[in-house]
This record gives structure tokens, sequence and C-alpha cells, in this order.
């Protein structure tokens, strides 16, 4: 008889996913439920996990700074102690697209942060606050058709750059993972260019996305879960959320 090990989560997991149209237009039955989830990684053990309560809310065109208004108000209907809150966060393309510059769209990342983790000054509700996985901007096929597209990815890159050493050095980093979305949906061989590294020769693959060149596919959201499911593996086995191990 075969044994498996399962490492199980002290607490349930409630899970908030917010931002843009991104979020909004997820599939339904890619996104996690109420239910039991299983996450496995390669020679590793097998993590599972229940949730008790996922809440949707997207909004098309929405901003850094809107999504953070959205957060606070969402995150007061995630207050259950005995739950464990993740945040599944995607916004800043609309920033940049409404003309922000770089500096100005990371004045939202950093206020969506400060709503997340505003209360990290109490000591006693240290082990209380969420965890969060945000998706950073990625290269889409529109640009390839755009006078300014060069300079769009420019900033796109640029942007995924801050919004990745705002995370790393955050007083609450230990908390935080961003997934560098920059080249996820690119050609292989676009990716194999030289300098492709900072999206300047990066070539968005169109079978991950819409007709309309902009908004993902089914395709494109089965590999964006993929990547949330690994780095949700990273952050189960990092012992903050107090697994425990049961063999079968």
């Amino acid at each position: 008889q075969s044994i498996i090990l399962l490492w199980a989560l002290e607490k349930p997991l409630s899970i908030l996913f917010i931002g843009d149209s991104d979020i909004s237009q997820w599939p339904a039955d890619i996104i996690p439920g109420n239910d039991t989830r299983f996450v496995h990684a390669q020679h590793q053990p097998c993590f599972y996990y229940t949730i008790v309560k996922s809440l949707v809310h997207g909004q098309s065109g929405a901003t850094l700074s809107q999504v953070a208004t959205m957060a606070q108000q969402d995150l007061s209907k995630m207050n259950d102690p005995d739950c464990a809150r993740l945040i599944i966060a995607c916004a800043g393309e609309n920033d940049l697209g409404n003309g922000l510059s770089v500096n100005a769209a990371m004045e939202g990342f950093h206020e969506f942060l400060s709503v997340v983790f505003s209360s990290s000054s109490e000591e006693e509700e240290e082990e209380n606050l969420p965890f969060v996985l945000f998706l950073g901007p990625k290269i889409e096929p529109w640009m390839r058709d755009d006078d300014d597209a060069g300079m769009m990815i420019q900033q796109y890159s640029k942007l995924s750059r801050a919004m990745n050493r705002c995370c790393k050095t955050h007083r609450n980093s230990d908390r935080i993972i961003f997934v560098n979305c920059l080249l996820l949906f690119c050609t292989q061989s676009s990716l194999m260019t030289p300098g492709s590294a900072f999206g300047g020769k990066g070539i968005a693959d169109d079978r991950y996305f819409q007709k309309d060149k902009l908004h993902l596919s089914y395709d494109g959201y089965r590999l964006w879960q993929e990547k949330v499911e690994e780095k949700l593996y990273t952050l189960l086995s990092s012992g903050d959320w107090g697994p425990t191990s049961t063999e079968s």
C-alpha cells in the first residue's frame, strides 16, 4: 500500500479575487470555489486546503487606486479570525493606458498594499494578516499594431520591476508574492531573442488571448491558473500558514 504525504492547513482558506477586467472575466470553472483543493508540485508533498469563502470582485477599467478602494470594502467582509485570508489581485495596466506615469501608478500600488496590511501596526493581529498574490502586467497582442507599442511595453516592463521591488522590500514581504507575468503569454520563439528578458522583444501568443487582442482566452486563464497554483504552493509550504502533516 502506497503512502501519500499530505499537508493540511490548520485554518480554512478565504480567498478574495480582486482587480480589473482580468479578474472579472476569469472563467468560473477554473477559479477556486467552495470546496477542498489540492496543490501538487513535482517531487513534493501534496497540500490540501478547504475554501470556505471565495469572493470575486473585478471591475472593467479599474486602476490600482480604485482597486485599493474596492479592497477596503471587501476585506471588511472577510474578517473571520478562524480563516486564513488570501488575496489574488491584478491591476496596473489601466493606469498606464490612462496615461499615468509608472511613478503615479506605483502610488496606487502602495495605497493597495497599505489597505491590505492596515492592521499590521497592531501586534496582536499580526498572525491574522492576509497573504497576497499579485499578478503583474503582461504583454498583449494589441501592442503589435500600436504605433507607441515600444514605449508601452517599456512602461509595462518598468511597472513590473517596480512592483516586484516594492513587494520584496515591503515590511510584510513574507506575506506577498509578486507574479511576473510580463512574458508569460509570449511565444516561445520570441523569448529566445536577445533582449526579450526586459520585454522589448516579447511577442504575445494569440492563442492565449481573445479576438479583441486584449483579454485572455480560456487557454490564457488556464496558464494563469497554473502559475497561481504554483505560487500558492510556495505560500503553503512557507510554514506561515501552520500546516500539519497527515498520512493516508
